[in-house]
């Protein structure tokens, strides 16, 4: 089975929230009410006061150990305009896309073989986006044109 996700987003500019961080991920577990963490496959992560990059990664533990494979991509201001990210997610190996084109490719790690769910937010601090700053500005919107997910038989 391949699993496909095209969402279609824009984050918000980045002077309203200068330290935030922006997410868009999928996120596994075997009971969503357990977050078991990991897996993860965050599709694209954008930190607010760095809108000319974003990060592809895979979170997993393989063989008792914790795995983890980021990506950075940079490209223009995500602020200024709409985006597609994508990701294709086989047995065999996670395609990150931007705007159509491939960014990353991945092995498919073997805890990553079991169902996942798509979770979208706009996440606010933490301990890499940092704690917002006095200029921020809220509420924010983390702007959504659509999200489209496909499950395709081979």
């Amino acid at each position: 089975c391949i699993r496909e996700t095209v969402s279609r987003v824009r984050i918000p500019l980045p002077p309203p929230l200068i330290s935030s961080r922006h997410r868009d991920r999928l996120r596994a577990a075997a009971d969503p009410l357990l977050q078991t963490w990991p897996p993860e496959i965050d599709i694209a992560e954008v930190i607010g006061k760095t809108p000319t990059r974003y990060y592809a990664s895979v979170h997993a533990r393989e063989f008792g150990f914790r795995i983890n494979s980021t990506f950075p991509i940079d490209t223009y201001d995500l602020s200024e305009k709409f985006s597609t990210f994508g990701m294709k997610w086989t047995r065999e190996k996670i395609e990150w896309t931007f705007n159509g084109k491939t960014v990353a490719e991945y092995d498919t790690p073997s805890d990553l073989h079991q169902p996942m769910y798509l979770l979208v937010n706009l996440a606010v601090g933490g301990l890499w986006g940092g704690i917002p700053d006095d200029p921020s500005v809220f509420p924010a919107d983390f702007l959504i044109d659509y999200i489209r997910v496909y499950d395709i038989e081979r």
